[in-house]
């Protein structure tokens, strides 16, 4: 079950009154999803933006949801939500972030990868998906080409999104130390206090997690001009 948090009009009454009716069903995963304003929601294409009051009031949300799952037995997965039991994962998710596998996303709005090659995501226009999938055509909105760069980008970011990041994995997927692919970055993050290395090992967890740190994880990793936008699209 997925759960929405911080959406307009939402109020920390009404996400309980949800939570707690979805608690009840016993589902043995459930995901509380932080709404995320991207450029492709009508609530940034009508100029709307998401400020630290709505935020705040997000983070509330997720914070009750996990306490709550505490409380009736769930248990955090790794790369995963919180689950009744181990063999509910994601195993797609797990595979996508831990391995770098190509996925397919089939519905509007999905968002496909095909490894070392090409990502692209539907259209989120339902009138327009149906149109291009009834002319035998991918109903593409938009796309970008990946090179070892991107893919490597992509990999760490999906692991700093999931809270830790492990240079075993790095070398494992492309051959290579993380410090020899990102120094900068990574001592950037540190000096910031976003990035902590974990005592004795080869990992690093994220540290302070917020709308700030997120946004220094990708001004770290991104070029300029993804940067600028995301920037302009605060």
């Amino acid at each position: 079950i997925d759960v929405m948090a911080g959406l307009p009009g939402q109020s920390l009454e009404s996400f309980r009154a949800t939570f707690e009716e979805v608690l009840s069903w016993r589902p043995d995963t459930i995901h509380i999803n932080p709404f995320e304003p991207t450029p492709l929601t009508r609530f940034s294409q009508r100029g709307e933006r998401h400020g630290d009051r709505a935020r705040r009031l997000s983070a509330a949300m997720q914070l009750y949801g996990r306490v709550r799952m505490q409380d009736e037995g769930y248990g955090a997965l790794p790369y995963d939500a919180m689950a009744l039991k181990p063999e509910a994962r994601n195993r797609q998710l797990e595979e996508s972030v831990i391995e770098g596998n190509s996925f397919l996303g089939l519905g509007c709005g999905a968002v496909s990868c095909a490894g070392g090659r090409l990502r692209y995501v539907n259209t989120g226009n339902l009138e327009s998906y149906c149109r291009a999938a009834e002319a035998g055509r991918l109903p593409t909105l938009k796309s970008c080409a990946l090179g070892p760069r991107q893919e490597r980008i992509n990999f760490v970011l999906n692991h700093l999104w999931y809270g830790r990041l492990d240079d075993r994995d790095f070398k494992r997927a492309f051959g290579r130390s993380l410090r020899a692919s990102f120094a900068p970055a990574i001592r950037h993050l540190e000096t910031l206090g976003v990035l902590k290395r974990e005592a004795g090992a080869s990992a690093w967890r994220v540290e302070n997690r917020g709308p700030a740190a997120d946004f220094e994880v990708r001004r770290a990793f991104f070029e300029a001009g993804v940067v600028r936008a995301l920037a302009a699209a605060k």
